[in-house]
């Protein structure tokens, strides 16, 4: 069954914005930053594909879906972001280890590790945390997907409702992936497979997510996906990638 966890104010997420507040200031950012593009030098995050070492923050202003244009104008990483309350091209505030942290307008946040999606705010509610486990993780794989296909693997995820209950749900989940195809993204068109994944919960929910990954580095560039049981939906495609290969 679904567990409560406890009874929290709402906004309760502030402990997990206040981890994103320490790596902004750690890169030299301000938080919130709404509506602007603001530079700093980076401290002890370093954005490896920023020429000059500097990190941005923000939710491009604009209506509908982010264009190509709109990544082109910005040289640093960026995704083209499209959830229930916010949609259009979010720039890289802070990346920490293998988590990327993507502030959004009106002090939203959406953070990815890995490249999965880990954290995000939203009207439906806050989810706080994600842990992924996989089958072959002793052996250096972390991510379900960067399984080979087909794959299963456990999910936990914690959130927070409107109203304030905090809550946790796990899930069995599978992976089944096909084989490459051109897929068009925002500045690219690259071959990739997709991987249909369901996730059986305790609570008796399913819910379903598509992954794009690359077929020799198994990075994510775009996801599709239901943040929990009756939460949000979430989709990004990776604009400007923020690793090198």
């Amino acid at each position: 069954m679904k567990r409560i966890i406890g009874q929290l104010p709402y906004r309760s997420s502030n402990v997990h914005k206040s981890r994103l507040a320490a790596a902004f200031m750690c890169a030299g950012l301000r938080w919130p930053l709404i509506g602007s593009l603001v530079a700093a030098t980076a401290g002890c995050s370093t954005l490896g594909n920023s020429p000059s070492g500097q990190a941005l923050s923000t939710l491009l202003p604009g209506q509908g879906k982010a264009t190509a244009a709109q990544a082109e104008a910005v040289p640093f990483a960026s995704l083209a972001l499209d959830t229930s309350s916010l949609r259009g091209l979010a720039v890289l505030g802070a990346l920490t280890g293998q988590q990327t942290h993507w502030p959004l307008a009106a002090g939203n946040f959406f953070t990815l590790d890995h490249g999965g999606l880990y954290a995000m705010s939203s009207p439906e509610g806050d989810l706080l945390a994600t842990r992924y486990t996989t089958p072959s993780a002793a052996e250096g794989t972390i991510m379900p997907w960067q399984q080979p296909s087909p794959a299963t693997f456990t999910l936990e995820r914690h959130w927070v409702t409107p109203e304030g209950i905090a809550m946790v749900d796990y899930a069995d989940a599978s992976m089944q992936c096909s084989a490459a195809t051109l897929e068009a993204l925002v500045l690219a068109e690259l071959p990739l497979e997709r991987c249909d994944v369901t996730y059986q919960w305790q609570s008796g929910n399913t819910t379903h997510a598509q992954w794009w990954r690359s077929p020799t580095s198994f990075r994510l560039w775009q996801v599709s996906e239901q943040a929990w049981p009756d939460g949000p939906d979430v989709a990004w495609q990776v604009a400007r990638p923020w690793w090198n290969e």
